[in-house]
């Protein structure tokens, strides 16, 4: 019994195959450093950029980053930005919304 290959279609008709292996220098994050790709899972991270989407980055990074990813965060992105974030948005979720008010007004 052979394997049947499988490949899944995702982002812009892009195949993603077991098969095929996609290397460092053909999809590469110009914008974000590679330890974040963790937290971009669903989404097409090659194409993330900080200058476009500051707001779905930092909603992220504020949610599941560690420090490091927040000493990035705050070197790339306003605070006035991260605060309006923490006051108005939905995908904070309420331990994550309260901690960075403690952390950003105090």
């Amino acid at each position: 019994m052979m394997k049947e290959k499988r490949t899944i279609k995702l982002f812009n008709q892009s195949t993603i195959s077991p098969y095929n292996q996609v290397t460092s220098e053909e999809k590469k994050n110009k914008d974000l450093p590679e330890e974040f790709r963790k937290y971009f899972w669903d989404c097409e991270f090659d194409e993330l950029s900080i200058k476009k989407y500051p707001e779905f980055i930092a909603e992220r990074v504020l949610n599941y980053g560690d420090l490091n990813s927040v000493k990035f965060l705050l070197s790339k992105v306003d605070i006035e930005l991260i605060k309006m974030i923490i006051s108005t948005s939905r995908n904070l979720n309420n331990k994550t919304r309260n901690f960075w008010r403690i952390m950003l007004y105090e």
